[in-house]
């Protein structure tokens, strides 16, 4: 007899029937937009200049990967006596909304609230004391905010108490000098920390593992206790971080699944393979499929970002291939749509397929809400638009805008510090390509670092490692990934690129992501016909 894959559905099912069915995200709808208020009081150990709020208004793009979400920010203002905020710093912020959006708020790299969930209505207290370390929430939204917090702090603790878990081909030789694993074992018990397990690479009995922990779901039970407990927040809200969780952790045990095939491939392994494809095909997908649609989530499947993963990692070892013809061909209605909106995000993203690939694959939708985010990318992307946000700093500290470089046109490309796709990207394809063109009066290469402070951004253009001589180096300035030029196009991905015309308009966004070879030839060309 097949185990329920999400056996702890059944007790929230329980409790949905007792309370006429609620349903996520459907049952708080509300045709107007109402607002979402946040008041905040802080205290820093160092002056706060600025606060950086980020707000998806729309849960749709978050579970399909559409457009990044716009950032505010915020100067605070110094607290006074005559409103009890002596001392610290406050500011407030506000979005209409008519959906429950996610909102993460930070100062600096720290963030006081990471991905919560938010209401159309909400109004919340936030107050911070670095010093004590206390984050503490009032107003009517206090009681889900203080739910999503304990969960994360929760989600923590349990992170950090449990050991780091590596694997390997081969464990003996990680170990040099004499040293062996048991050793090692024998070290860590006389250390303080977190304990570290090294696992060789073991396909078969890796998957039985792994299977097993998503049939039982033990690891989640202290969550769901923790959200059963909770007796304040409305039962339709708590569904819905319920959902968000669930979909996320159920994220994470696709990409395992996706190493085991990795695993399973690079070893010959092939009985694995099948029995990895066959679980994901036969048992997990369609248990998701189900106890999704039992649980509901307005116009999105609650489990779509878990199916969509779970479709990219296993296509490529089917006899069908690619995601496209596997999600026509093994899915029907709405959530055929929207694996295909979130597909056609992903390869946005990836920057292989071309332009007229994408609107192709869009073409195929018919979801409704779907196609309203996949049709506002393509709008945005449109060759012949004039491009949006291309407001930079150069080395020198001059701000430099798109008029400044009409003329030429413009191979783009992002990156930031430590990224090692993007110093790949450029030792590999940009480096070559520029360098074959030169000091060419038609073609400029322009590589815009997303790094946070200028120091970080002059070491790496020094490096070598992002850029050269042959290229025009911008800054993002102070506002780093989160600069619009970024969000609006969904630059989310580094490197990433774009190409411009001689009017600054965009000549393509995506299928830029070539090799040096292919896109020297499709520069080429381009070039030829401007002579």
């Amino acid at each position: 007899m097949k185990i329920p894959i999400i056996a702890i559905t059944r007790c929230f099912i329980t409790v949905l029937l007792v309370t006429s069915c609620l349903r996520a995200f459907a049952a708080i709808e509300v045709p107007d937009q109402k607002p979402v208020l946040i008041f905040a009081q802080i205290r820093t150990l160092e002056p706060v200049n600025q606060v950086t709020v980020q707000y998806v208004e729309n849960p749709m793009n978050v579970l399909i990967g559409a457009p990044a979400p716009g950032h505010d920010f915020i100067e605070p203002e110094i607290g006074s006596l005559i409103d009890g905020t002596y001392g610290s710093r406050t500011f407030s912020w506000s979005a209409d909304s008519a959906h429950p959006g996610r909102i993460t708020l930070s100062i600096g790299y720290k963030k006081l609230i990471d991905d919560f969930l938010v209401f159309p209505g909400d109004s919340i207290q936030l107050m911070f004391d670095e010093y004590s370390g206390h984050l503490v929430f009032n107003g009517p939204a206090a009681d889900h905010f203080n739910l999503q917090y304990r969960l994360q702090r929760l989600q923590s603790e349990i992170y950090f108490s449990n050991p780091v878990n590596i694997s390997s081909y081969n464990i003996e030789s990680m170990f040099r000098n004499g040293n062996t694993y048991e050793q090692f074992l024998l070290d860590q018990n006389n250390r303080f920390g977190r304990k570290v397990n090294i696992n060789k690479i073991d396909p078969p009995i890796m998957l039985e593992n792994l299977i097993s922990k998503i049939q039982d779901q033990k690891d989640l039970d202290p969550f769901i206790r923790l959200l059963d407990q909770d007796t304040k927040v409305d039962e339709s809200i708590k569904l819905s971080i319920r959902n968000k969780f669930l979909d996320s952790r159920f994220t994470v045990y696709a990409k395992n699944l996706g190493s085991l095939l990795g695993y399973s491939v690079k070893l010959n392994d092939g009985e694995s393979l099948n029995k990895i494809l066959v679980y994901i095909q036969d048992v997990l997908i369609p248990d998701l499929l189900r106890e999704g649609e039992l649980l509901g989530n307005g116009n999105f499947h609650p489990f779509l970002s878990t199916i969509s993963e779970l479709v990219k990692i296993s296509a490529p070892y089917t006899h069908l291939g690619d995601q496209k013809a596997m999600i026509l061909q093994n899915f029907e209605g709405d959530i055929k749509d929207q694996l295909l909106a979130s597909m056609l995000f992903l390869e946005y993203r990836r920057g292989i397929k071309t332009d007229s690939e994408l609107r192709e694959m869009n073409k195929s939708i018919n979801h409704r809400a779907s196609l309203e985010l996949t049709e506002e990318l393509l709008g945005k992307t449109e060759k012949g638009k004039q491009v949006r946000y291309f407001e930079f700093t150069d080395e020198n500290g001059k701000r430099t805008d798109i008029k400044d470089l009409k003329g030429y046109y413009l191979f783009v490309y992002t990156y930031f510090d430590g990224c090692n796709a993007s110093s790949s990207y450029f030792k590999n394809v940009v480096q070559h390509v520029a360098g074959h063109f030169g000091d060419s009066d038609k073609l400029l290469f322009v590589a815009i670092s997303a790094d946070r402070t200028k120091a970080i951004w002059e070491s790496a253009v020094k490096s070598g490692n992002y850029s050269d001589h042959h290229i025009l180096n911008l800054l993002a300035m102070d506002q780093g990934v989160y600069h619009p030029f970024f969000s609006y196009y969904n630059l989310i991905g580094f490197p990433s690129q774009m190409l411009l015309d001689p009017n600054g308009n965009i000549a393509a966004v995506s299928g830029l992501n070539r090799s040096a070879d292919e896109l020297t030839e499709m520069l080429e060309k381009l070039l030829e016909k401007e002579d």
